[in-house]
Protein backbone atom coordinates (compact mmCIF):
# COMPACT_ATOMS: atom_id res chain seq x y z
CA UNK A 1 0.00 0.00 0.00
CA UNK A 2 2.79 2.42 0.95
CA UNK A 3 4.78 1.60 -2.17
CA UNK A 4 1.72 2.10 -4.38
CA UNK A 5 1.06 5.57 -2.95
CA UNK A 6 4.70 6.64 -3.30
CA UNK A 7 4.85 5.30 -6.85
CA UNK A 8 1.68 7.19 -7.80
CA UNK A 9 3.01 10.42 -6.32
CA UNK A 10 6.32 9.99 -8.15
CA UNK A 11 4.54 9.45 -11.46
CA UNK A 12 2.37 12.52 -10.79
CA UNK A 13 5.47 14.61 -10.01
CA UNK A 14 7.23 13.78 -13.27
CA UNK A 15 4.02 13.97 -15.32
CA UNK A 16 3.46 17.54 -14.17
CA UNK A 17 6.93 18.54 -15.38
CA UNK A 18 6.55 16.84 -18.77
CA UNK A 19 3.04 18.05 -19.60
CA UNK A 20 4.00 21.73 -19.31
CA UNK A 21 7.00 21.52 -21.66
CA UNK A 22 5.33 20.56 -24.93
CA UNK A 23 3.06 22.03 -27.58
CA UNK A 24 -0.38 20.43 -27.81
CA UNK A 25 -2.03 20.30 -31.25
CA UNK A 26 -5.77 19.63 -31.05
CA UNK A 27 -7.45 18.53 -34.29
CA UNK A 28 -11.09 19.20 -35.20
CA UNK A 29 -11.88 15.51 -34.70
CA UNK A 30 -10.78 15.99 -31.04
CA UNK A 31 -7.56 14.00 -31.48
CA UNK A 32 -4.52 15.71 -30.00
CA UNK A 33 -0.80 15.53 -30.76
CA UNK A 34 2.01 16.08 -28.28
CA UNK A 35 4.44 18.02 -30.43
CA UNK A 36 7.35 20.39 -30.77
CA UNK A 37 6.30 23.09 -33.25
CA UNK A 38 9.15 23.90 -35.63
CA UNK A 39 7.57 26.42 -37.99
CA UNK A 40 4.37 27.48 -39.70
CA UNK A 41 3.26 29.17 -42.88
CA UNK A 42 -0.02 30.52 -44.18
CA UNK A 43 -1.67 27.10 -44.46
CA UNK A 44 0.40 24.53 -42.55
CA UNK A 45 1.99 23.71 -39.21
CA UNK A 46 5.38 21.93 -39.25
CA UNK A 47 6.24 19.85 -36.19
CA UNK A 48 7.96 16.84 -34.70
CA UNK A 49 6.46 14.41 -32.22
CA UNK A 50 7.43 15.56 -28.74
CA UNK A 51 8.70 12.16 -27.63
CA UNK A 52 10.55 11.51 -30.91
CA UNK A 53 12.22 14.83 -31.77
CA UNK A 54 15.02 13.04 -33.63
CA UNK A 55 12.44 11.36 -35.85
CA UNK A 56 10.59 12.53 -38.95
CA UNK A 57 9.13 16.00 -39.47
CA UNK A 58 5.36 16.20 -39.98
CA UNK A 59 3.13 18.75 -41.72
CA UNK A 60 -0.55 19.30 -40.91
CA UNK A 61 -3.03 21.68 -42.53
CA UNK A 62 -4.38 24.49 -40.37
CA UNK A 63 -7.86 23.74 -41.71
CA UNK A 64 -7.70 20.38 -39.88
CA UNK A 65 -6.92 22.02 -36.54
CA UNK A 66 -9.07 23.23 -33.68
CA UNK A 67 -6.33 24.92 -31.66
CA UNK A 68 -2.68 24.81 -30.58
CA UNK A 69 -1.57 25.28 -26.96
CA UNK A 70 2.09 26.32 -26.99
CA UNK A 71 4.43 25.53 -24.10
CA UNK A 72 4.92 29.30 -23.63
CA UNK A 73 1.24 29.60 -22.70
CA UNK A 74 0.17 31.06 -26.05
CA UNK A 75 -3.09 29.73 -27.55
CA UNK A 76 -3.84 29.80 -31.28
CA UNK A 77 -7.45 29.15 -32.31
CA UNK A 78 -8.01 27.59 -35.74
CA UNK A 79 -11.70 26.75 -35.36
CA UNK A 80 -12.74 29.28 -37.99
CA UNK A 81 -9.53 29.23 -40.02
CA UNK A 82 -9.95 29.72 -43.79
CA UNK A 83 -7.13 29.08 -46.26
CA UNK A 84 -5.99 32.49 -47.61
CA UNK A 85 -5.57 33.15 -51.34
CA UNK A 86 -2.15 32.14 -52.66
CA UNK A 87 -1.22 35.68 -53.68
CA UNK A 88 -1.75 36.95 -50.10
CA UNK A 89 0.14 34.28 -48.18
CA UNK A 90 2.35 35.46 -45.33
CA UNK A 91 5.30 33.41 -46.59
CA UNK A 92 5.40 35.31 -49.89
CA UNK A 93 5.30 38.65 -48.09
CA UNK A 94 7.96 37.57 -45.62
CA UNK A 95 10.29 36.37 -48.41
CA UNK A 96 9.89 39.65 -50.25
CA UNK A 97 10.49 41.54 -47.03
CA UNK A 98 13.72 39.69 -46.24
CA UNK A 99 15.02 40.11 -49.81
CA UNK A 100 14.26 43.84 -49.86
CA UNK A 101 14.96 45.06 -46.32
CA UNK A 102 18.43 46.50 -47.01
CA UNK A 103 17.35 48.49 -50.09
CA UNK A 104 14.26 49.80 -48.31
CA UNK A 105 16.24 50.90 -45.25
CA UNK A 106 18.79 52.73 -47.42
CA UNK A 107 16.19 54.51 -49.55
CA UNK A 108 14.23 55.65 -46.47
CA UNK A 109 17.18 56.41 -44.18
CA UNK A 110 16.68 60.20 -44.24
CA UNK A 111 12.97 59.93 -43.45
CA UNK A 112 13.66 57.43 -40.69
CA UNK A 113 16.24 59.70 -39.05
CA UNK A 114 14.02 62.78 -39.17
CA UNK A 115 10.93 61.03 -37.82
CA UNK A 116 12.46 58.88 -35.06
CA UNK A 117 11.95 55.80 -37.25
CA UNK A 118 8.17 56.18 -37.17
CA UNK A 119 8.01 55.90 -40.96
CA UNK A 120 9.72 52.50 -40.85
CA UNK A 121 6.57 50.97 -39.37
CA UNK A 122 5.10 50.05 -42.76
CA UNK A 123 6.99 49.12 -45.94
CA UNK A 124 5.13 49.15 -49.27
CA UNK A 125 5.71 46.93 -52.31
CA UNK A 126 3.03 47.79 -54.85
CA UNK A 127 -0.25 46.92 -53.12
CA UNK A 128 1.52 44.90 -50.39
CA UNK A 129 2.00 46.40 -46.93
CA UNK A 130 4.14 44.69 -44.31
CA UNK A 131 3.82 45.93 -40.74
CA UNK A 132 7.09 45.20 -38.96
CA UNK A 133 5.61 45.24 -35.48
CA UNK A 134 3.45 42.07 -35.81
CA UNK A 135 6.29 40.46 -37.77
CA UNK A 136 8.61 40.99 -34.81
CA UNK A 137 6.06 39.77 -32.29
CA UNK A 138 5.26 36.68 -34.35
CA UNK A 139 8.92 35.78 -34.87
CA UNK A 140 9.63 36.15 -31.15
CA UNK A 141 6.84 33.67 -30.38
CA UNK A 142 8.35 31.21 -32.88
CA UNK A 143 12.08 31.59 -32.25
CA UNK A 144 12.82 33.01 -28.79
CA UNK A 145 13.74 30.37 -26.23
CA UNK A 146 16.40 32.20 -24.24
CA UNK A 147 14.28 32.00 -21.09
CA UNK A 148 15.18 28.35 -20.52
CA UNK A 149 18.14 28.88 -18.16
CA UNK A 150 16.35 31.46 -16.01
CA UNK A 151 13.14 29.40 -16.08
CA UNK A 152 14.95 26.21 -15.08
CA UNK A 153 16.76 27.89 -12.18
CA UNK A 154 13.49 29.39 -10.96
CA UNK A 155 11.74 26.03 -11.17
CA UNK A 156 14.49 24.11 -9.35
CA UNK A 157 14.73 26.60 -6.49
CA UNK A 158 10.94 26.87 -6.17
CA UNK A 159 10.59 23.08 -6.15
CA UNK A 160 12.55 22.68 -2.91
CA UNK A 161 10.04 21.10 -0.49
CA UNK A 162 8.75 23.34 2.31
CA UNK A 163 11.05 26.30 1.45
CA UNK A 164 10.62 26.72 -2.31
CA UNK A 165 7.73 29.18 -2.07
CA UNK A 166 10.09 31.62 -0.27
CA UNK A 167 13.44 30.74 -1.84
CA UNK A 168 11.93 30.86 -5.33
CA UNK A 169 10.93 34.52 -4.95
CA UNK A 170 14.50 35.76 -5.39
CA UNK A 171 15.24 34.19 -8.80
CA UNK A 172 11.68 34.94 -9.93
CA UNK A 173 11.99 38.66 -9.18
CA UNK A 174 15.59 39.00 -10.40
CA UNK A 175 15.20 37.02 -13.63
CA UNK A 176 11.88 38.69 -14.47
CA UNK A 177 13.46 42.13 -14.09
CA UNK A 178 16.30 41.46 -16.55
CA UNK A 179 15.47 41.77 -20.29
CA UNK A 180 16.82 39.02 -22.56
CA UNK A 181 20.45 39.45 -23.59
CA UNK A 182 21.12 40.17 -27.27
CA UNK A 183 22.93 36.86 -27.77
CA UNK A 184 19.94 34.95 -26.36
CA UNK A 185 17.25 36.49 -28.59
CA UNK A 186 17.68 33.81 -31.29
CA UNK A 187 16.18 36.07 -33.97
CA UNK A 188 15.75 34.39 -37.38
CA UNK A 189 17.61 36.90 -39.56
CA UNK A 190 20.20 39.56 -38.74
CA UNK A 191 18.91 41.88 -41.47
CA UNK A 192 15.48 41.98 -39.85
CA UNK A 193 16.97 43.36 -36.64
CA UNK A 194 18.38 46.35 -38.53
CA UNK A 195 14.85 47.71 -38.69
CA UNK A 196 14.19 49.37 -35.33
CA UNK A 197 10.43 48.81 -35.38
CA UNK A 198 10.92 45.07 -35.92
CA UNK A 199 13.73 44.91 -33.33
CA UNK A 200 11.70 46.77 -30.71
CA UNK A 201 8.66 44.52 -31.25
CA UNK A 202 10.78 41.34 -31.19
CA UNK A 203 12.72 42.24 -28.02
CA UNK A 204 9.60 43.47 -26.21
CA UNK A 205 7.69 40.27 -27.00
CA UNK A 206 10.74 38.17 -26.01
CA UNK A 207 10.86 39.96 -22.65
CA UNK A 208 7.14 39.28 -22.13
CA UNK A 209 7.67 35.60 -22.97
CA UNK A 210 10.59 35.39 -20.55
CA UNK A 211 8.65 36.93 -17.66
CA UNK A 212 5.60 34.76 -18.38
CA UNK A 213 7.67 31.58 -18.48
CA UNK A 214 9.55 32.43 -15.27
CA UNK A 215 6.30 33.13 -13.39
CA UNK A 216 4.82 29.86 -14.69
CA UNK A 217 7.93 27.94 -13.62
CA UNK A 218 7.70 29.51 -10.17
CA UNK A 219 4.14 28.21 -9.91
CA UNK A 220 5.08 24.79 -11.28
CA UNK A 221 8.02 24.62 -8.89
CA UNK A 222 5.80 25.33 -5.90
CA UNK A 223 3.34 22.70 -7.12
CA UNK A 224 6.11 20.13 -7.56
CA UNK A 225 7.68 20.99 -4.19
CA UNK A 226 4.31 20.67 -2.50
CA UNK A 227 3.84 17.26 -4.11
CA UNK A 228 7.27 16.15 -2.93
CA UNK A 229 6.53 17.45 0.58
CA UNK A 230 3.23 15.57 0.70
CA UNK A 231 4.98 12.42 -0.49
CA UNK A 232 7.60 12.80 2.24
CA UNK A 233 4.98 13.35 4.93
CA UNK A 234 3.03 10.30 3.80
CA UNK A 235 6.23 8.27 3.84
CA UNK A 236 6.92 9.33 7.42
CA UNK A 237 3.35 8.66 8.49
CA UNK A 238 3.18 5.19 6.96
CA UNK A 239 6.68 4.32 8.15
CA UNK A 240 6.58 5.46 11.77
CA UNK A 241 2.85 5.52 12.48
CA UNK A 242 1.47 2.30 10.98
Amino acid sequence: MKNSILTALTILFFSLNICFSQDIITKKNKDFIQAKILDSNATEIIYKQFFNQDGPTYVILKTDLLKINYETGKLEDYKDFITPPVQNTATAIEKQYIDSINDVNKSNSQNIESNSFDESLNLNWGDKIVNNKPNGERDAEKHYDGYRTAGTVTFLVSAVPFYGIIWGLAPTIICSAIPPAEENLNYPNENLMKNLTYKKAYTKKAYQIKKRKILKNYGYGILSGTGAAVAFLLFVIFTYFP
